[in-house]
């Protein structure tokens, strides 16, 4: 896809990564994330239309480079946002001291609403 975009419009970088973006995305039925741009230079989208020796193996080599950081960076972001979950949820357990039994109905139901 890459090569078909950039052998149309040798100026057509970022339209050549949006569009391999899109593809990798559909095979995997995910939403589109930038991976390609990330790691991939001008020079070596030159090469790829040149047909330098390596340069579509090389070019490989960087999406997958880019695939594996953003898999890193959404399991850092989970993992972030489960302990985000946590740290909200222990603070919502019920009274069990004396002190809070006379008014527990109405602490109950602020702590629902």
């Amino acid at each position: 896809m890459m090569r078909a975009a950039l052998e149309a419009d040798d100026q057509a970088e970022r339209l050549a990564c949006l569009l391999s973006d899109a593809v990798l995305a559909r095979a995997q039925n995910k939403t589109i994330l930038p991976v390609s741009a990330h790691r991939l230079t001008k020079a070596m989208l030159r090469d790829l239309v040149a047909d330098v020796h390596g340069a579509e193996l090389r070019i490989q080599k960087r999406l997958l480079d880019g695939i594996e950081d953003a898999i890193g960076i959404s399991r850092e972001l989970a993992q972030r946002e489960r302990e985000r979950e946590r740290e909200s949820t222990s603070g919502r357990g019920f009274k069990t001291s004396r002190q809070g039994r006379g008014r527990g109905s109405h602490d109950l139901l602020s702590r629902l609403r």
